[in-house]
């Protein structure tokens, strides 16, 4: 039977294992709140400490085997992220497959459309992770680098209503439903050869202020006042859905996919 470890086990991770948990599996979840336990069934928990000095993260009992590890640690909270990852790879030197979950955040903020190969903040904590990542497993990796994420509780819309105005209404929106983030991992984990980077993005991107401002109306009867700026990036994740065969289902314009935000 297939073991797969799991590292941040929040929001998005906790419906890519309930996902998974009658795909004749071993699941493990790492986690600092062993108390958790109860949120998941059918499922095997590890208790883990990560150091609030130093971010190096070491199990409390004995280090499970497995054959894939998937990370979605954010980097948020932790001192050391790169040392956090790195902690966690030189662990399991010979596991099959690692799947870890980066952000289009690490992409230089320019004008235009940004593919994997653009250019990117060489110190961004989480770029810095992916090397780790990239090192450790040269031959058995996919790192997802995730645009902003919504759900049906979950929309940035919700924070900016509240703002006096926003900045830069005239960039590009750059999303992706976590309901298409949780159809993409689970395709990798399914034994992919392919091996590398991708974006995860949905395929149509509205200004800024005009989306939002839909939104707005729609989930809160109200409106944003936006400044123009200058643009923005637009993140292209058509490498993926051509290498997986994916189709982004999930419509970031569509309403009903945003009903429990009030």
């Amino acid at each position: 039977m297939e073991t797969v470890l799991f590292f941040g086990v929040g929001w998005l991770g906790s419906p890519v294992v309930d996902s998974l948990r009658q795909s004749h599996r071993k699941l493990i979840i790492a986690t600092r709140k062993p108390d958790t336990k109860i949120l998941i069934p059918d499922t095997v928990y590890t208790q883990i400490e990560i150091d609030a000095e130093t971010g190096i993260l070491s199990f409390v009992e004995n280090i499970p085997e497995v054959d894939k590890i998937l990370i979605m640690l954010p980097p948020s909270g932790l001192s050391n992220y790169e040392k956090t990852i790195h902690s966690i790879v030189v662990l399991f030197p010979n596991c099959k497959q690692v799947v870890f979950t980066s952000s289009t955040g690490v992409y230089l903020n320019q004008l235009g459309v940004l593919n994997e190969e653009s250019s990117v903040i060489k110190d961004h904590p989480v770029f810095l992770a992916e090397q780790v990542v990239k090192t450790a497993y040269p031959k058995s990796y996919q790192i997802l680098r995730l645009a902003g994420l919504v759900g049906n509780n979950r929309h940035p819309v919700k924070f900016l209503i509240s703002k006096p105005e926003v900045k830069n209404g005239l960039a590009p929106v750059n999303l992706i439903h976590r309901k298409d983030i949780i159809q993409a991992i689970l395709l990798v984990l399914e034994g992919t050869q392919n091996v590398g980077i991708y974006n995860l993005c949905y395929p149509n991107h509205p200004q800024k202020a005009n989306y939002y401002n839909v939104m707005a109306k729609k989930l809160y009867n109200k409106t944003i006042e936006f400044e123009n700026g200058s643009g923005g990036k637009e993140i292209d994740g058509s490498k993926f859905a051509t290498e997986f065969e994916f189709e982004y289902q999930y419509d970031i314009n569509e309403i009903n996919n945003f009903d429990a935000l009030i």
